[in-house]
């Protein structure tokens, strides 16, 4: 089994992200985070897909550009690609 995009963007200089991509890998379960925008370097992050989740739940708790649009619609896709949604899943973030 390989690797499934689950979301991609690539944006262009307007675009606060230009880069914005998540790939789960079914095997381990886990979830590679990776981004670059106007304000921030390249970052990557892999984990399971309840940490990537909170991690942009803490991101998008700091407000703009983080608690809309793209991060929002890879949580989004995040979410719903999980075949049970444990309490701290859900799209609004709260048990």
């Amino acid at each position: 089994m390989g690797h499934e995009i689950l979301y991609d963007h690539l944006g262009d200089d307007r675009d606060t992200f230009r880069v914005f991509r998540l790939v789960w890998e079914p095997y381990t379960n886990r979830v590679a985070l990776h981004f670059c925008s106007r304000r921030e370097a390249a970052h990557g992050l892999i984990g399971t897909p309840d940490e990537i989740v909170r991690y942009l739940d803490e991101r998008a708790a700091s407000g703009p550009p983080w608690d809309r649009g793209v991060p929002l619609e890879a949580r989004e896709r995040l979410v719903n690609m999980q075949p049970k949604q444990s309490p701290d899943m859900s799209i609004s973030g709260s048990p």
